[in-house]
Order: structure tokens, then C-alpha cells, then sequence
């Protein structure tokens, strides 16, 4: 599935065109397997730490109330049983991994599948050094605030300067959330990563 895609400058201005091919057939990228890399990326990204306490858990008890016969009322072994007040939490939340697992291949090719799916979304941007440049300087690009781009870069410890921007969101080129893909209005490629990009998407 072979596909071409701008080639912007600074100003937002189509200098050229690229071509990119994803190891797809014509109109068969699989949405299922979209679905199965979204909801594997949005259960890794819970924490599973909420918890309550059980009646081994909550502090105090251990005392028999009352003795075990002879006073009309229903047997109880303590305090901090599930049934009184204070007592501890029956069936309660435990801390888990939500995360769940899924084969590479499948991943890759859900990944894969979203980007070809949003294969009109994809430019490439002739910026051989983003780092050197100043906020100011993207405006031609980035200023359109009701514009959502996705900027795929190598490293988000960079010092970057279009972090500034409200309406871009910036990801790993290696690791591309699907939600951030579904949401953007453009993506965005250096032309320094677009080999890299290619050799992980592309055929």
C-alpha cells in the first residue's frame, strides 16, 4: 500500500512530495487489529493500584464480642468483620496488573494498520535540526491553535521548542500511542527520521 505524502517547510508550505509504502495490500489494513493495539496500550497504561482493606487488614478487632451462646443474638468472632461498621471490605479491589499481552507481529501491525488508515494525516517536515530552533520560529507551522499535530521524534528528552505549543503533542517515533494517532489533525515526520520511519512502519 503505497502512499504520498507533503514534504513542509517551516511556513507550512509544500515543497515536494514522498513516497511510503506499508507493508499492506490496497484497502486492507485490519481494524481489529487497531483495536486490539488500542486497548492493549490503554490497559498498560493503568495502574491497578486501588485497594481496600479486608478484616485481616483493618486495625483493631481481634477480641471476641460476646460469647458464643447464650445471649439470643447471631454468633460474632469479632469487630472487624465485613458485616459491622469499621469492619473490613468483602470482595474488595485488590492492586493487579491490568496490563494485558499481545504478540509483537500483532502490535506492529495494529500500528501499522492505524497509520495507513491515517495515511492523509502524514507530512514530512524538512527541519534537519529541530532543537536549534526558537519557539517563534514554528509559528508558521504550529500557530493554528484549532490544529492538532503529532510530532514523532527519536528522543522527548531534546530540548525542543515546539513543546511550548498547547496543540502539539509529542511521542516516540518507536512507541506511537493509537489514541494520539486517531486524534491528530496532521503528523508529523522529520526528514532526518523519516528513514527510521520507514524501516519501522514501511516496507
Amino acid at each position: 500500500m503505497s502512499v504520498s505524502i507533503n514534504i513542509l517547510n517551516f511556513s507550512g508550505d509544500a515543497v515536494g512530495q514522498e513516497s511510503v509504502a506499508f507493508p499492506l495490500s490496497d484497502h486492507h489494513a485490519n481494524e481489529h487489529l487497531v483495536y486490539l493495539m488500542y486497548q492493549h496500550q490503554r490497559k498498560r497504561e493503568r495502574s491497578g493500584t486501588g485497594t481496600f482493606k479486608s478484616r485481616k487488614d483493618v486495625r483493631g478487632g481481634g477480641k471476641k464480642m460476646y460469647r458464643q451462646k447464650g445471649t439470643g443474638r447471631a454468633r460474632k468472632g469479632g469487630s472487624r468483620s465485613p458485616l459491622m461498621v469499621g469492619g473490613g471490605k468483602a470482595f474488595g479491589r485488590v492492586t493487579r496488573d491490568m496490563s494485558t499481552d499481545l504478540p509483537k507481529k500483532v502490535a506492529k501491525l495494529g500500528v501499522v494498520s492505524a497509520l495507513a488508515m491515517n495515511a492523509s494525516k502524514l507530512v514530512v517536515l524538512d527541519a534537519p535540526s529541530p532543537e536549534a530552533m526558537k519557539a517563534k520560529e514554528w509559528r508558521g507551522l504550529f500557530g493554528a491553535g484549532n490544529v492538532r499535530f503529532l510530532c514523532l521524534v527519536d528522543d522527548v528528552d531534546r530540548p525542543l521548542s515546539f513543546f511550548n505549543y498547547p496543540n502539539v503533542d509529542v511521542c516516540l517515533i518507536t512507541d506511537i500511542p493509537l489514541e494520539s494517532i486517531l486524534r491528530a489533525d496532521s503528523i508529523v515526520v522529520f526528514r532526518d527520521q523519516l528513514v527510521k520511519f520507514q524501516e519501522l512502519y514501511c516496507v
